[in-house]
């Protein structure tokens, strides 16, 4: 995944599905270890690629891509969360969304300052079909 800036949302349709937000949910960092912003976008890389997946076989749907991102909320918390952009069989576009609060005990540092600055730290998730 790489950084990017703006990205730009698709016109889509919100929709939620309770098995997108378990697998996503259940990808959480270790309370006990530290981790730099790309780290925690590496460990929920895994659990993005087997939520496309299975949106796509369950829905049938067709993933185009999405964005990853890790918010700064407060001094003690931060949100990961994911918009994922895909199209069924109409070509009509639908957007299925996620996020997770996790504490900044998991960050380190200097994460937890770059996040400060920053505010938010966007991953693209692209679609590795293409």
């Amino acid at each position: 995944m790489k950084k990017i800036g703006d990205f730009k949302k698709l016109r889509s349709l919100l929709e939620d599905t309770e098995e997108f937000i378990k697998i996503f949910k259940q990808f959480l960092p270790s309370p006990k270890i530290q981790y730099n912003l790309n780290e925690i976008a590496e460990l929920y890389s895994e659990s993005t690629e087997e939520i496309i997946k299975k949106i796509e076989v369950n829905d049938k749907l067709t993933f185009a891509g999405g964005i990853f991102k890790i918010t700064y909320t407060s001094s003690k918390e931060f949100k990961v969360s994911m918009d994922g952009y895909f199209q069924d069989s109409a070509k009509k576009w639908v957007k299925k969304e996620t996020n997770n609060s996790l504490p900044t005990s998991n960050l380190t540092e200097s994460a937890l300052k770059e996040l400060q600055d920053a505010k938010e730290v966007s991953y693209e998730i692209s679609n590795s079909a293409e």
